[in-house]
C-alpha cells in the first residue's frame, strides 16, 4: 500500500512543477543592446499555448519597462498570413524588434502502472495459529501522463532585418500551455541576461 501512495504523491508533485532545461542562446556580435520595444509572436502552437507563451513574455519584459506587443493582438489567429506579414505588423505597431517563439517538438507519453498485490505491514496473532496475515490486498493500476516540448526563439532587429539573437529551451511535465508559458518566461529572462532589453 505504501509503494503506490509514494508513486502517486511523486506524480502529483511532479505535476505541480515543470522541469526546464537551461536556455541555450547566442547574441549576434553586432546586435544592439537595450532595445526598448518588441512584438512577441508564438508559432506552431495551439491557441492556448500561444496565449500562455505571449502572456508570459509580456509579463516578464514589461516589469523591466520594455514595451511589449502581443502577436495575437496584431495577427489574429482567425486569418491567413503571408511571409513577411509578421515583420510588417511589428513595424506598424512601432516595435523595434520581433521575437518569435516556435514549438519545434512536442511529445505526449502515457505509462500504465500495473496493479500491486501484497499484504498489510501488520500481522494478527491467534492463540491457535500464531502470527498470520489475514488477507492480501490489491492496489489498482493507474496511468501516468508525461509531456515534453522543445522551443526555439529568434529576435529580429526590424531596422536592419537581421537576426540579433537566437535561443532554444526544453520543458517537460505539466500541460502544453504551461510548458509554453514557462518557456516564454525563461526566454524573456535570458534576453534580459544577454542585454537585449532594458537599459
Amino acid at each position: 500500500m505504501i509503494r503506490p501512495l509514494i508513486a502517486i504523491l511523486a506524480f502529483v508533485l511532479l505535476g505541480a512543477c515543470v522541469a526546464v532545461t537551461p536556455v541555450a542562446s547566442y547574441r549576434d556580435p553586432d546586435a544592439v543592446k537595450g532595445y526598448g520595444s518588441v512584438m512577441v509572436l508564438a508559432r506552431q502552437m495551439s491557441l492556448a499555448e500561444r496565449q500562455a507563451a505571449e502572456a508570459a513574455v509580456v509579463e516578464a519584459l514589461t516589469r523591466r519597462r520594455v514595451t511589449v506587443i502581443k502577436g495575437l493582438d496584431r495577427l489574429p489567429p482567425t486569418r491567413d498570413y503571408a511571409p513577411g506579414d509578421a515583420e510588417n505588423a511589428a513595424r506598424g505597431a512601432g516595435a523595434e524588434t520581433l521575437l518569435t517563439i516556435t514549438r519545434t517538438e512536442g511529445e505526449r507519453r502515457t505509462e500504465y502502472v500495473q496493479p500491486y498485490y501484497g499484504y498489510p505491514p501488520w500481522r494478527y496473532y491467534g492463540p491457535s495459529y500464531g502470527y498470520f496475515w489475514p488477507y492480501p490486498y490489491v492496489e489498482p493500476g493507474y496511468t501516468v501522463e508525461w509531456l515534453r516540448a522543445d522551443f526555439t526563439a529568434d529576435l529580429v532587429d526590424l531596422g536592419s532585418g537581421r537576426k540579433a539573437w537566437t535561443g532554444e529551451v526544453g520543458a517537460s511535465d505539466g500541460s502544453f500551455p504551461r510548458l509554453a508559458a514557462v518557456a516564454g518566461k525563461r526566454i524573456a529572462a535570458r534576453l534580459l541576461e544577454d542585454g537585449l532589453f532594458g537599459k
